[in-house]
């Protein structure tokens, strides 16, 4: 709840910290690779993003694949992205 309240707080760098801390904790939660993406997304670093989006997927979390495809088309890799929607 505090990495959340972080990153809603528009505080992506002690988002990030606190998503990281809990990786080290849990190191194949999905959904923390997949949180660490987003916030990677708002500090635009958009291929960062895009890696902890393909380890939350390698660990079970099918929406990271549609987190791939928002990066895809952010980074105007249209076909890449279509692609990956489909």
């Amino acid at each position: 709840r505090q990495c959340d309240l972080l990153q809603a707080m528009g505080d992506f760098s002690g988002a990030q910290e606190c998503w990281e801390a809990g990786l080290r904790q849990w190191p194949s939660s999905a959904l923390m690779y997949n949180e660490l993406g987003n916030v990677h997304v708002q500090l635009d670093n958009l291929e960062l993003a895009a890696a902890y989006y393909e380890s939350a997927r390698h660990y079970g979390l099918e929406l990271a694949e549609l987190n791939i495809a928002i990066v895809r088309e952010l980074e105007g890799k249209t076909e890449e992205s279509m692609q990956r929607y489909e």
